[in-house]
């Protein structure tokens, strides 16, 4: 077999290769590592209608003493396995060339499905057993998510799998297809074995720290002790006490089966915890593109820390690999070519972001906020911020603003909103530098850019399909940012609990979050030529519908009953309070003292944010949690009550002299512009992420997402 190449020391040459053909390369691949994410929600699958476990049997003529044969020709008696179906069969075309690379042509492929057993005779004849008996032709060629009922039926072979090597007298080292040698594979093993004072019959690797094996590299000798571990790990799994394979395993290693077994060494054999997270480490001997959701993620990660490199014998058989509807979302041009853009610019800032800040960050603002809601909360800045940003773009890449994305209408107004010019504006700063950084610009978060509520009403068919894929990407210990108009928040009414996500900090202009902002549509003017206070007809005033939420009526029933004769500040005014719904909302409103701005469906109301804009004084009334934006400055330029505290609210108002509202009024004039604009509220969330003197405060998430 002919040696193949990609896995060594990068050279400038090779490095500049690879940077003009990253954008067609993922171009080429993004239907085939997308393709499969979906597919669960596309097919309707539930877990009232689960698949049965496969009962596996495998004879004593599998696998064939041919392949085996062929492989081990070149004297060495030890064989390195891995079992996959069609979706991951471009990692196992990685994974197979990173052994090739280091001289390493043991290897044989174990396909789960008629159609990866035509793939791979074709492609690797050599290293390709007839796929395991048992099973239909295709039964197992679809997605299956990590911990689901199909990926359990996946991985419940693989006891008998290694057992069956284990039978021919070979030594055997199984792997997962998404794992990449760095080495050659057997040095170190050897090295353990060789190292020990007595024998060794097994070498696991740690799964992440915790003590716990992970399946995803086993070495076994024969032997009756590792046939007895084998034959108990497959008793649990069939049992369908677990959830997973590696749970069973666990249980059964627990067991005394008389196991002489060693670890590997976790400098060298890594979890991708350990490795990607916490710093690319040289001098690794494994890879492991484990701790993370989906194909997307994983084909990322491995392909910009300069670990992708598939033969590409594959390329032109994966279309026969699966039949399995693809979700158009995934294969727009507008989504491919944004996901060229986001890999361009990945490849821009690896030159220039690839350490960690010189100065630690500030993370006590962004902890503080958010312990608010989570006490226990840790959070600390990835080392690897601006990929992390840039992976997290590229995972939701079918739901990004696009070029030509139209924000939904509501009231008359189109956009865009506060959500599009969020994304507009920081993503530009972002890409527009080159030279900056992540934390640069956001401070010690890393950023979301998603028009969420554009999704959550035009789509609601696939924002949970979105909320599905934001799980997938978030860590657990990086402090994220985003802003939501949504008045039933970021789950939009949807399967999806915030407090999965402690740590995704969400600036709320719904009512649902961690900071309140303004909740505005268009930029209302202000009217220079609007009456003075003494020339007003009314104190109050309420311009909007009253059906919207009980509490509306329930104001507008008690101001209704003031006596004007009450009135004693010093105006003309001849009437208490006010109510219209119509056209003329601005004139009614420009006539009278006050503004009410009830809360509507969400916490807050639009006309709110409309008062201060036209130059008024707004008094916003809430229900059960207040949401007032820049609260240590609402108190000077309007009023907060409830239903309980508006009587009093009142009382005073019938007699504050009318100058103190002329001032009050003067103050509004001020903040409106910096403020309650949509370049003032972004110029306040820069401000706030970069840690830099701000007027925006934190609160607790509410207890509930609309407060009734």
């Amino acid at each position: 077999m002919k040696k193949s190449r990609g896995f060594g020391k990068s050279t400038t040459s090779s490095k500049a290769v690879a940077s003009i053909g990253l954008v067609a390369l993922t171009l080429l691949l993004i239907p085939y590592i997308y393709q499969y994410e979906n597919v669960n929600k596309l097919m309707g699958a539930s877990r009232e209608h689960e698949p049965e476990l496969i009962h596996w049997k495998i004879s004593e003529s599998w696998p064939p003493s041919s392949v085996i044969s062929k492989v081990t020709k070149g004297g060495e008696n030890r064989v390195v396995i891995a079992s996959f179906n069609c979706q991951n069969l471009q990692f196992a075309d990685n994974w197979a060339n990173s052994l090739l690379s280091q001289d390493t042509y043991n290897f044989v492929f174990v396909p789960l499905d008629k159609s990866t057993e035509e793939i791979l005779l074709k492609a690797y004849p050599e290293n390709t057993v007839p796929m395991l008996p048992g099973v239909e032709d295709d039964d197992l060629n679809g997605f299956a998510k990590f911990g689901t009922q199909e990926f359990k039926r996946l991985t419940s072979g693989r006891p008998r799998i290694i057992n069956a090597f284990l039978r021919h007298n070979v030594t055997v080292l199984y792997n997962d297809v998404d794992i990449v040698w760095k080495t050659k594979v057997w040095d170190e093993l050897d090295a353990i074995v060789n190292d020990s004072d007595d024998e060794v019959e097994a070498i696991f690797q740690e799964d992440g720290g915790d003590r716990h094996i992970c399946t995803c590299i086993i070495f076994m000798v024969p032997g009756q002790a590792n046939f007895r571990l084998l034959e108990n790990w497959q008793h649990a799994i069939d049992t369908g006490k677990y959830s997973q394979d590696q749970k069973a395993f666990n249980e059964a290693l627990r067991a005394d089966h008389g196991v002489k077994w060693k670890r590997l060494p976790v400098e060298l054999f890594p979890s991708g915890k350990e490795y990607f997270q916490y710093n690319e480490r040289e001098g690794v001997h494994v890879v492991h593109a484990n701790y993370m959701k989906g194909h997307t993620t994983k084909y990322t990660r491995l392909k910009y820390s300069d670990n992708w490199h598939p033969t590409g014998r594959l390329d032109n058989m994966l279309p026969r690999c699966a039949i399995i509807p693809e979700d158009p979302v995934e294969t727009s041009i507008e989504t491919k070519m944004y996901k060229a853009d986001v890999t361009s610019l990945m490849e821009e800032k690896k030159t220039v972001c690839m350490k960690p800040p010189e100065a630690a960050l500030d993370m006590a603002m962004a902890i503080s906020c958010l312990q608010l809601t989570t006490p226990s909360l840790e959070l600390e800045y990835p080392s690897d911020a601006d990929f992390h940003l840039n992976e997290i773009r590229l995972a939701l890449a079918p739901w990004a603003q696009h070029g030509s994305h139209k924000p939904h209408s509501h009231a008359g107004y189109d956009g865009p909103w506060i959500e599009n010019r969020w994304i507009t504006h920081f993503e530009n700063i972002y890409q527009g530098n080159k030279t900056a950084c992540a934390s640069d610009i956001f401070g010690p978060f890393i950023p979301i850019f998603i028009p969420w509520t554009d999704h959550w009403v035009d789509n609601k068919m696939q924002y949970q399909n979105l909320l599905d894929r934001l799980s997938d990407v978030l860590r657990p210990n990086v402090p994220y940012i985003t802003v939501s108009q949504n008045d039933q928040g970021l789950p939009g009414g949807k399967n999806f609990d915030l407090r999965q996500f402690p740590n995704l900090l969400i600036l709320s202009a719904g009512g649902y979050g961690h900071i309140p902002i303004p909740l505005l549509k268009q930029q209302e003017k202000k009217m220079n030529q609007k009456k003075t206070m003494s020339e007003r007809s009314s104190l109050l005033s309420f311009a909007g519908s009253l059906s919207t939420t009980p509490l509306r009526q329930e104001m507008h029933n008690y101001l209704s009953a003031v006596d004007h004769s009450r009135i004693n500040n010093g105006s003309n005014v001849t009437q208490v309070y006010k109510h219209y719904k119509g056209e003329q909302w601005r004139d009614v409103m420009l006539s009278s003292q006050l503004s009410m701005c009830p809360r509507g469906f969400g916490r807050t109301s639009f006309r709110l944010t409309e008062a201060l804009q036209l130059g008024l004084i707004p008094i916003y009334i809430y229900s059960d949690v207040a949401w007032v934006p820049y609260a240590d400055l609402f108190n000077q330029i309007g009023f907060t009550a409830n239903m309980t505290s508006i009587r009093q609210l009142v009382d005073e108002l019938l007699e504050t002299p009318v100058s103190q509202l002329e001032e009050m009024e003067k103050r509004v004039a001020i903040l409106a512009k910096s403020h309650f604009s949509p370049e003032g509220i972004l110029h306040q969330t820069g401000l706030f992420m970069t840690g830099n003197r701000n007027d925006l405060r934190c609160q607790k998430i509410p207890a509930t997402i609309r407060g009734y």
